[in-house]
């Protein structure tokens, strides 16, 4: 009897181990395929917003003169109350309500806001008090309006005067010189309507015109800093009473009359 061997038995080609299955790949999307030819947008780069210590710049150039008044009606009022040394540029910032870091778009330091409150409290003075001068009429006349000229800025302007008149010793040299500069030429205009009027008859030539200038200018320049400056500045009496008061006491002084003598010798 012959032996049965039994035959290995074949595997079918069509069944593969995991290892050689092939894995087939997805179909790609006509749609996707089309658009990978496309060229890719740029996204556009997204700044990181500015810290809050970065100053930013005034938000146009129409508002930066009055933005620079604001500044400037602010360091007045902050210096003619607390003195240039009594006040900081915080002080000026808190008046604002703005940070004090952005103060110094519109001025360097407080040394210069100082410069820039003095010099806009000088602004004016000695261009009216020289068409004053230059302008025919009796010298009587004229040194009375050159004495209400020169008190009318306290009506709009107060704070600048006061922080002229007082502040102006701590600028630096050379702002301090222009400043001065600009206060003998108003002195200049004083001096010279008295000395004329001494040369017509108008006044007494007893006087020296120089000292009678500077007492002038001292009584006129005392006024903004009277106690009771804020109530009748509010009822916009301050600067026409004060004036019509010193230049009686002037003209009385310089004549040996009343200024609002009509019988004087008003005609030179």
């Amino acid at each position: 009897m012959s032996r049965i061997t039994s035959k290995p038995r074949k595997t079918s080609k069509s069944r593969a181990t995991p290892k050689s299955r092939a894995v087939s790949k997805p179909r790609a999307d006509p749609k996707a395929r089309a658009n990978s030819k496309a060229p890719a947008l740029r996204s556009k780069a997204i700044k990181p917003p500015a810290p809050a210590n970065v100053l930013r710049a005034p938000a146009s150039a129409e508002a930066q003169p009055k933005r620079q008044n604001d500044m400037a009606d602010a360091a007045a009022q902050v210096f003619a109350a607390k003195g240039f040394h009594g006040a900081s540029t915080q002080d000026i910032a808190d008046v604002l309500g703005i940070r004090q870091a952005s103060l110094y778009y519109y001025f360097k330091s407080k040394d210069d806001a100082l410069r820039i409150v003095c010099e806009k409290g000088a602004a004016g003075f000695h261009e009216r008090a020289k068409k004053i001068v230059e302008a025919p009429g009796a010298s009587r006349e004229k040194l009375a309006t050159l004495i209400t000229a020169h008190l009318a800025p306290l009506e709009d302007r107060a704070d600048y005067v006061r922080v002229f008149l007082r502040e102006r010793q701590h600028l630096s040299p050379a702002a301090r010189k222009t400043i001065d500069a600009h206060a003998r030429r108003v002195e200049t205009c004083f001096e010279t309507v008295i000395a004329q009027g001494m040369s017509y008859g108008a006044f007494s030539p007893r006087h020296d015109p120089r000292l009678a200038t500077l007492a002038i200018l001292a009584m006129v320049n005392a006024v903004p800093f009277w106690k009771d400056t804020s109530r009748r500045n509010a009822r916009g009496k301050l600067a026409a009473s004060a004036a019509r008061e010193i230049a009686q006491m002037a003209l009385g002084g310089l004549t040996g009359v009343a200024w609002y003598d009509t019988t004087a010798n008003t005609n030179k």
